[in-house]
């Protein structure tokens, strides 16, 4: 079926293209305008990936590129999401050097603007403050520099933390 686009090959993200930001073309790039948050929850129900491509289409039928965290986000937000997690290259430090375990939106918001962070990280931190403020009730940004990150981030605190 020439010209029919399927759901996995990018149209449960609806984009719109970037175009140019101070001075800079960005073409093919576009950010989500619009998930269909009904076709994920039904791949998910099918026992399948529910994320798709890192792709969408604009309404004219054009074909972008979409950050990863751009989609997770939009994604968490239209499906009511209790929790997202975002990986990032560095977790934020407090002035002590030491790991910011937990903060509050405000919080997040203040330190990605204030804080040393590398892109990734800062970008992390907006994309997971815009989903809480968009309905999702928890955000987590974990590093992908530790090993087993991930499954730690899944297992309940040790009793003498609770």
């Amino acid at each position: 079926m020439a010209g029919r686009r399927s759901g996995s090959l990018g149209q449960l993200h609806h984009c719109t293209p970037i175009g140019v930001l101070k001075g800079t073309d960005f073409q093919y790039t576009g950010t989500v305008r619009k998930v269909d948050a009904a076709a994920i929850a039904r791949r998910l129900d099918a026992g399948r990936s529910g994320a798709g491509a890192h792709i969408g289409y604009s309404q004219t039928g054009e074909v972008f590129n979409l950050a990863w965290e751009d989609i997770a986000e939009n994604v968490a937000v239209s499906l009511k999401a209790d929790k997202l997690l975002l990986y990032t290259d560095r977790l934020p430090t407090n002035r002590k050097d030491e790991v910011a375990g937990e903060l509050t939106a405000r919080e997040a918001e203040t330190l990605a603007k204030k804080a040393p962070l590398t892109p990734q990280s800062a970008r992390a931190i907006e994309h997971a403050v815009r989903a809480v403020g968009g309905g999702v009730a928890r955000a987590h940004v974990i590093t992908r520099s530790v090993r087993g990150a991930l499954l730690l981030e899944r297992l309940p605190p040790p009793a003498s933390a609770r």
